[in-house]
């Protein structure tokens, strides 16, 4: 015998319908805003492009030797740099000797390839010190200056500058590339003060400054492009493991850093998280930004990605995650223009003074240096053009962190 209904039963089923008609709310919705979303068809995996040197694990192990060897207690380059000309104690360079020695030695070996890191957890070097080391490599010259021997001045700055090249040439790893650019801006900033010291006599020692910057010029202007590439796919493994993982997010708001199981939290996230999902629409975001990076600054269009701001219970997680770690690279790129504008500028300063040193004139054109000091007119990444002069300044389109324009004034 069937049994009737009763009230309860017809009173519990107009509850139950709100809930259900919610659910449905709420699915209807996911699914809406998914669509938002791209697909990891859509976006395939980043490639990264190799170091352009050729890989030579003698030359790394090298630096590493002269990280290990570093004297933090008894550096003082930075201080001694500060001062405009001749640092007031270049000899301090002496206390990183056996690190200077193992950086001249790295840079006699044919290549570099230094190794970079799959996931962020792994454990990696602190390469910050090479900084100071390539700073102590500066003040070696300003000593060897100061005793009147200018081109062993000149040959221990262009050492700095050849360093740094080569990291930015043998890296795909962000951080070096950037402590690479870093080191040929010290040396040809320390290059241009010592330029302004030296007599218009001193026509060898132009010549030597000016062959050395122009062969230590980096193969390329996309290293920042191609670090950039390579944290990208760093942060992909990231997005992948809290996909399979969700208590790993948990953990990382915990004051001890335990991984926790946190069964209903992680459930929560893993419904409110799609890792295929983030990771497609972190491959479009870098992307964009590495396009952006690789064309000049007068190119650009608006090729912006920006994370979509998710609604509906879909992928909220993940559209966070994404607002919060996509910083802004082409700052890396104009960082690399600008230390590229810095290094054409001083050769063509340096190529002026061995013109007048031949002609008796400063050239009125930058045209009279090609070919016989300059293969070319260099051409200014930031407008497109190559550079020329007004009256006997240089001008470009670069800017120094205070957001003056770079120039030369080939005149003394």
């Amino acid at each position: 015998m069937k049994r009737p209904f009763t009230i309860a039963t017809v009173f519990s089923l107009l509850l139950l319908l709100p809930l259900a008609g919610g659910a449905g709310l709420v699915w209807w919705q996911r699914g809406e805003a998914a669509k938002k979303w791209p697909t990891l068809d859509e976006e395939p995996p980043l490639a990264s492009k190799a170091s352009l040197l050729p890989e030579d694990p003698l030359a790394w192990k090298l630096i590493l030797e002269s990280i290990e060897r570093y004297d933090a207690d008894h550096d003082s380059a930075q201080e001694q740099l500060s001062a405009i000309g001749m640092p007031p104690n270049a000899s301090v360079w002496a206390h990183q000797q056996v690190s200077l020695a193992r950086i001249k030695q790295a840079m006699t070996r044919p290549g570099l390839r230094t190794p970079y890191r799959e996931r962020f957890e792994d454990a990696v070097p602190d390469v910050f010190p090479l900084i100071q080391i390539g700073r102590n490599q500066v003040l070696r010259g300003w000593e060897s200056a100061e005793a009147g021997l200018l081109l062993e001045a000149v040959d221990d700055m262009l050492l700095a500058d050849t360093f740094g090249s080569r990291l930015i040439d043998g890296s795909e790893d962000l951080i070096i590339v950037m402590i690479g650019i870093a080191l040929t801006e010290i040396a040809m900033e320390e290059l241009e003060e010592l330029e302004a010291l030296i007599g218009s006599e001193e026509r060898e020692v132009f010549a030597r400054a000016l062959a050395g910057l122009q062969a230590n010029r980096p193969l390329s202007n996309s290293a920042t492009a191609r670090g950039v590439t390579r944290d990208c796919m760093m942060f992909e493994a990231t997005y992948r493991e809290l996909g399979e993982r969700p208590e790993l997010l948990l953990s990382e708001m915990s004051m001890d850093g335990q991984v926790t199981p946190y069964p209903i939290q992680s459930r929560i996230i893993a419904f409110r998280y799609d890792a295929d999902a983030t990771i497609a629409q972190h491959r479009r975001v870098c992307r964009a930004a590495v396009s952006r990076m690789a064309s000049m600054p007068y190119e650009q269009e608006e090729t912006y990605a920006p994370p979509i701001q998710s609604s509906g219970f879909y992928n909220d997680v993940g559209s966070i995650m994404l607002n919060l770690v996509a910083p802004d690279f082409t700052r890396f790129a104009d960082q690399e223009r600008t230390t590229s504008v810095h290094r054409s500028g001083l050769v063509v300063l340096l190529a002026a003074r061995l013109y007048a040193a031949d002609h008796g004139i400063l050239p009125t054109t930058l045209e009279a240096l090609v070919p016989d000091y300059l293969p070319a007119v260099p051409v200014d990444p930031f407008t497109g053009r190559p550079m020329s002069l007004t009256g006997t300044r240089l001008t470009t389109g670069a800017v120094d962190p205070q957001d003056v324009p770079l120039s030369w004034e080939l005149a003394r």
